[in-house]
């Protein structure tokens, strides 16, 4: 990790409590590796499917659940 950029790989698991919407000052893409998920972008709901990539401007709230039974895993990349 740098002073500029953070990289990690997430798990959405399911059954457990929801990913509440959040911000942050950094700017953000997520990378969705496995399983569907369902995100909330300046409250509006989006599902996003394995390839797809997303990208979250700075201080927008946002969040990443999952209702599929095997869960989910995405890269998220902060700049």
């Amino acid at each position: 990790m740098s002073n500029r950029m953070a990289l990690q790989v997430a798990r959405v698991d399911p059954g457990l409590r929801k990913n509440l919407p959040h911000l942050h000052r950094a700017a953000e893409l997520l990378f969705i590796i496995d399983h569907p998920v369902q995100t909330q972008i300046e409250g509006t709901s989006h599902r996003a499917q394995t390839g797809d990539l997303i990208f979250v401007e700075s201080d927008v709230p946002h969040s990443i659940n999952t209702s599929s039974p095997e869960g989910g895993t995405y890269l998220s990349i902060q700049f």
